[in-house]
């Protein structure tokens, strides 16, 4: 006995297309509100077919896509994502780009910097040896007077003028280059500002605190001290009456 099968009738493009928009539907519920990536791997989790050719897409078909508003969208958010994407690639290019130009200006100013520190040395360097110069060569002429005052130590006299002149050479040299003398003599109040007592003695001849003898002369150098004269100062003495 022969079983007779009926063949199954082909399936009409409509019914086609109603299982593309429920497959659709159903995909368009999982993916709302996600990112890119995840509509991305939901998509192919439901049976999404990456971007083919308009033959093989079914939203080529214009009836579909008119009944697949769902999808639809869908598509177009993921062609937004990826436009703003690409936008935000180029930003962050132009960014970095900008980046690297500010690095490289302030490596820049950064040697500029440091080469302009160095000539400032050198020029420093070069200025003081210039001034070292410049004295040493006005105190060869007071040398040159002390060597001329030892050759004539025969004669006392001329030994004292050549002594007394070589030293007011080298005193006007002193001036010339900003060093003063420290002016103080016996009587001058002493002055801690300006003077450094080495040693007090009583004295009737000088008052309490007054400068009785200068052991070493004191310099300033354009205003500033240089070094203290030392002096003995005088102690008041009680005196018989007072």
């Amino acid at each position: 006995m022969t079983e007779e099968h009926d063949a199954a009738p082909p399936a009409s493009s409509d019914a086609v297309r109603g299982d593309a928009v429920r497959g659709d539907a159903v995909r368009g519920d999982a993916v709302q509100g996600r990112t890119e990536a995840e509509v991305e791997e939901v998509l192919g989790e439901t049976g999404a077919l990456p971007e083919e050719s308009a033959e093989e897409d079914p939203s080529a078909d214009p009836a579909i896509a008119r009944e697949d508003p769902v999808g639809s969208a869908l598509r177009a958010q993921i062609a937004e994502l990826r436009t703003a994407g690409e936008r935000l690639r180029g930003e962050l290019a132009v960014a970095k780009a900008r980046a690297d130009e500010e690095r490289a200006a302030r490596a820049r100013i950064q040697a500029d910097f440091e080469n302009l520190r160095r000539r400032m040395q050198a020029d420093q360097a070069r200025w003081q040896d210039d001034a070292r110069k410049g004295l040493i060569d006005q105190l060869l002429e007071s040398d040159d007077d002390f060597e001329r005052a030892l050759l004539a130590s025969g004669d006392v006299d001329a030994l004292k003028r050549g002594v007394e002149l070589a030293r007011r050479r080298q005193q006007e040299v002193y001036r010339r280059s900003g060093l003063e003398e420290i002016e103080v003599g016996a009587g001058t109040p002493f002055d801690p500002n300006l003077h450094e007592a080495v040693a007090s003695v009583p004295s009737a001849e000088y008052g309490d605190g007054q400068v009785v003898k200068v052991e070493r002369r004191g310099y300033t150098f354009r205003g500033i001290l240089l070094r203290p004269a030392l002096v003995t100062v005088a102690e008041g003495l009680v005196r018989e009456g007072f």
